[in-house]
This record gives structure tokens, sequence and C-alpha cells, in this order.
């Protein structure tokens, strides 16, 4: 049995071999984790992961990404003639990661379980087993994803401890407050906001990168008008994000059409413009713990989660 984590941006798959220790399966390319991305060729062949976003390159409007957060709707993602729901893209992923199992393991994958948000809709839910079950998977349990990171962590720990799990993804937050008794996890409460993830942090300075560059040559495109000047500034923010973990100031280039604009953004700047998003979350850890019935002092540790942060 292969454990799925499904996340926004990035998937893992994982197992637990013969001697009780789980490990990490990579992909063909050798990484531990694959981008949650599919690109539609015009030939009708799929690309997932990184090979999906270097062809999104030359043509983003057919690179799906962060289709998780639509799952359960019957939207069509393209814009090039055929329909691809979240549910369709789903499945290539889930294909993708079974095949990419099957291959690194020599095994036939029959029956998985997969992570997802606690906060997950029941449509939400219902699309993620319909795509599993398209590729054959037999789905034994959806595993919350703050509740994976607590038996993650506290495997083999045996203490009698109380956590808070502060899980922020790619595009969806969610924190429980746990209670572990040896291998038993008891959640007491979940909470957390839908739609905020590391993604939103991007935006924060994308649209400060965007705000520059109209300053100075009058407008830019939208995504929909150019979505490789959009795909290749994400990257950039993506990149200055993550810098910004060890360096006081960061350089982001907005490049458009033979015109740049060089947009430099602050640790301060950054801390300043979250700030709100941030408070979302505390606000969310709040209520799981009141709803739990614990104060801050009450809890032993607080497990932090995240892909994109």
């Amino acid at each position: 049995m292969i454990g799925f984590d499904f996340g926004t941006t990035r998937c893992k798959a994982a197992f637990i071999d013969s001697s009780g220790k789980p490990n990490v399966i990579l992909n063909l390319r050798g990484d531990p984790y694959t981008p949650t991305a599919v690109y539609w060729c015009s030939t009708g062949k799929k690309l997932v992961g990184q090979d999906a976003l270097e062809q999104g390159y030359t043509d983003a409007a057919n690179c799906l990404r962060n289709f998780k957060l639509k799952l359960g709707t019957t939207d069509n993602l393209l814009s090039n003639g055929e329909v691809a729901t979240a549910t369709d893209a789903t499945e290539i992923v889930l294909g993708f990661l079974k095949e990419t199992a099957e291959k690194q393991l020599g095994i036939e994958v029959k029956e998985c379980v997969i992570t997802c948000p606690a906060n997950f809709r029941d449509d939400s839910k219902q699309a993620l087993l319909e795509a599993a079950k398209r590729v054959n998977l037999r789905v034994l349990k959806l595993v919350y994803e703050p509740t994976a990171a607590g038996f993650a962590y506290t495997l083999n720990k045996g203490a009698d401890k109380k956590y808070i799990v502060y899980d922020w993804g790619g595009g969806t937050f969610d924190v429980s407050v746990q209670h572990v008794q040896g291998a038993q996890i008891t959640t007491l409460a979940t909470e957390g906001v839908p739609q905020l993830g590391g993604n939103d942090l991007n935006e924060c300075i994308k649209n400060q990168a965007l705000d520059q560059f109209a300053k100075k040559f009058g407008k830019t495109p939208t995504a929909a008008e150019d979505p490789l000047f959009h795909l290749d500034l994400d990257q950039r923010v993506e990149a200055a994000k993550i810098s910004l973990n060890s360096r006081e100031k960061v350089p982001v280039v907005v490049h458009c059409k033979g015109n740049q604009a060089v947009f430099e953004i602050s640790q301060g700047q950054f801390h300043h413009d979250i700030d709100p998003l941030i408070q979302q979350t505390v606000d969310a850890t709040d209520r799981a713990l009141k709803a739990a019935g614990l104060s801050a002092n009450q809890v032993d540790h607080l497990l932090a989660s995240a892909w994109s942060t």
C-alpha cells in the first residue's frame, strides 16, 4: 500500500518498508516530490510535474496548476477547445504517481491512502476519490493533512503529549490540536482557511512588482493576455520569497515585451505585507484551541508543516 501526499503545488509518494520505516519514493527524475502540474499537448499526450512546467514556458495556457482548489467543480480549465476539469487533471497526476511507484518498487499498486485538507468540502473529497478510482486505485482512507503530519512526527515516540499542527501548504491552511498517547492520535479540534497558502504569500510580492512595472511603463498584461509573462514572473517571485529567508533584500526582475523593471523587496516589507494573512492563521489556531478546550500553555509542542512558505 502506498501513501500519496496530494498537495496544491507538489506531491509525494511513500511506503512503509519491511522494518516499519517510512520511505519517500523518488520520481523518475530522482526527485522526492513532483510538482502538481499537467500540460495538455496538442497530440493528446499529457505531461506531468516538472516536464509540464517546463513545457508551460512555451505554452502557459495549456499548463494546469493549482487545480486542487477546483476539485468538486465542473469548471473547464482549458482554453484550447478541449475540456478538462480539476478531477481530470487530478486523475492524470495520481496515475503518474501510481505508475512511478510501480516502476520504482516493482509491484502493482492497487490500494492507497491520500492526504487532503482538513477543511476540504465533501464534493472535493468525492472528486478526489473519483480521480483515484479512474486509475484503479482503491482509497482505503483520506487522511487529513495535519493528522498525517502529526503521525509522521510522533511515529515511535511513545509520548503522552498535546500538539498543535500548523499546516500551511501551497494553497490551503489547516490547524489541528492533537492528543498523542503512544501510537494513538486523537484529533481534538480542527480549523483552517480553505484558500490560503504559500501561493498567497507569492501574490503579495507579485502584486508589488506588477505595480512598479505599471508605474514605469503604464500597464502590465493580464494572465489571459500574456500567460507566459505571468508564468515567468511566478517563478521569479517564488525564488525571491525563498531568498528572503536568508537575505535582507532581494531584487525581482519584471521583463515584458522588451521593457524591464527591477523591484526590490525587503524582509521588513514582506513581513508587513503578509501580516494580515498570518493573522488569519493565528485566528484559526485560537479557534481550534478554544474548540479543544485548551489554552496555549497546555500544549506541549507546535509542529509547523509547510510546502511553500
